[in-house]
């Protein structure tokens, strides 16, 4: 009979049996004989530090610059820059600050001198974009030809 199922009282009720009683109670404590790795250990501690990034001010933000307090605001006409540094102390991640780019540079680049051009996001969706752009050219050449 399965576990959870009525039992064979024909009085009317139910009679379930519990359901612990089918249930392991022990589960391995390991699923493999491999030993896991961890992320930490591909990356030495000396590897790990404190660097700044440029990026774009994305909508939706709500960041306060660590140099001069004000909001790092997006407005959609500017192309407005931030820098974004990760913090790493004593080799461990310890937090994340923003910056409007020129307060970065007016505090000394804190962290390092800001890495441009590392935002792959943007490079994926601008070559989408010409990808379209360039389909809908021909498109409309084709059909203006016809």
């Amino acid at each position: 009979m399965p576990v959870g199922s009525p039992g064979p009282d024909f009085s009317g009720r139910c009679s379930i049996i519990p359901i612990t009683l089918g249930m392991a109670t022990k589960t391995p404590a390991t699923t493999s004989s491999a030993p896991k790795t961890s992320r930490a250990s591909k990356t030495s501690a000396a590897t790990r530090k404190s660097r700044a990034v440029v990026r774009d001010v994305e909508a939706g933000s709500s960041v306060d610059c660590s140099h001069c307090g004000e909001r790092v605001k997006f407005q959609a006409k500017v192309r407005n820059k931030q820098v974004i540094c990760n913090i790493y102390v004593s080799g461990k991640w310890n937090r994340v600050e923003h910056f409007h780019q020129a307060c970065y540079e007016e505090a000394g680049n804190p962290f390092g001198e800001a890495e441009v051009g590392t935002d792959y996001r943007r490079q994926a969706a601008n070559a989408a974009a010409a990808e379209r752009a360039k389909k809908l050219a021909a498109e409309s050449a084709e059909a203006q030809s016809a």
